[in-house]
This record gives C-alpha cells, structure tokens and sequence, in this order.
C-alpha cells in the first residue's frame, strides 16, 4: 500500500471529511485528493502535518508498527518507502528508509531519504518541531525563509521547522541525505 492510499484509508476509518483535514492542516483539499490518488508526491513536512492532524504517528503512513522499548536497524532491514507521483505508480523522485522502525511512541523520525534532481517547483514547508540534516551524498540546497546555501558531504543543517524550509537535490547528481525530524507533542 502507498502513502497516499494509506493516509485516505486513516482518515476514512476516523470518518474525517477531506475538507475538515483540509482545515485542521491548512493543505487544500484538492491538494489533498492530488495526495491520496498518488498525483501530488507529500513532503516530510506535509506528513508530519497530516500525522498530527489525524492523530497517528508518522511511522503510521509507511506501515510500520509500533513495538518495544528500543529498536535495531539493520542495513538490510530497513523499511524503504518510494515517493509516487502519480496514479500509475511513476517514481516521483524521494525515497525514504525508516531508521526508527518499531520503536513506540517515538519523537524523532529518523529517515535516510534519497532525493533525485528535479525540475518541479516545490514549495516550502513549514511545522511544528524541529528538523536536522547531515548530508551523505551529492549536493544539497536549503531555502530558509530567505537564507539560501549548498551542502556538500559531510555538512549539517539543525533548524526550527517553523521556519519556511524546502531541501531539494542541487546540480544533477542524486542527493542522500540522514534528515531526522523532532516533533514536540
């Protein structure tokens, strides 16, 4: 199952009008619908927006259980999720690996997310909580509100999530990034 099938499938067994979640997310609802029918591709941040909206963690849009205390990730065990963008499953350009698979009620959302250099606008993203970001590979641009710079390996970035934000691939290399998202209940 997508995320997007997921996400609809959330918000239909909590009996949640498109509208209404367009409401308490401030995401149009035909955004939205572009979402849930694997049109429109969501940021980490429009997930996060989502989760909290519908009251699920944000482990809940990639299938993932809860389980224990703690949790180990081995390398080839990761929970791998591909970003869709449209309804005939056409990669969009975003894969995530879940670093925190089965750990419960958790606050960070650790993710390896490999991005591919696109030529789509994307907007910014603004949340709750706070965001870091290591580059592994390729080269990143940040836009923070009006900052703007390249990452290289090794680089990191820590900011607010408040904070207007978009990450994107720079130049024409893939982009492999460790980005860990905290969320404050």
């Amino acid at each position: 199952m997508r995320i997007g099938e997921r996400i609809r499938m959330i918000r239909e067994d909590k009996g949640i009008e498109l509208e209404e979640l367009s409401k308490m997310t401030g995401i149009s609802p035909s955004v939205l619908l572009q979402v849930e029918n694997h049109m429109e591709s969501p940021s980490l941040g429009m997930l996060l927006k989502l989760s909290r909206a519908l009251e699920v963690p944000l482990s809940a849009f990639f299938g993932e259980e809860s389980g224990g205390d703690f949790t180990i990730v081995r390398k080839d065990e990761r929970k791998q999720v591909a970003r869709y963008g449209s309804s005939d499953g056409s990669f969009y350009g975003y894969t995530y690996e879940s670093l925190g698979y089965g750990f419960s009620d958790r606050h960070m959302e650790p993710f390896i997310v490999t991005i591919e250099p696109s030529a789509s606008k994307e907007s910014p993203s603004v949340h709750e909580g706070e965001e870091f970001i290591y580059v592994l590979e390729g080269e990143m641009e940040v836009i923070l509100g009006e900052f703007r710079d390249i990452l290289y390996p090794g680089d990191s970035i820590y900011y607010r999530a408040s904070i207007p934000h978009l990450v994107k691939a720079h130049g024409d290399a893939p982009l492999k990034i460790l980005a860990v998202l905290y969320g404050k209940d």
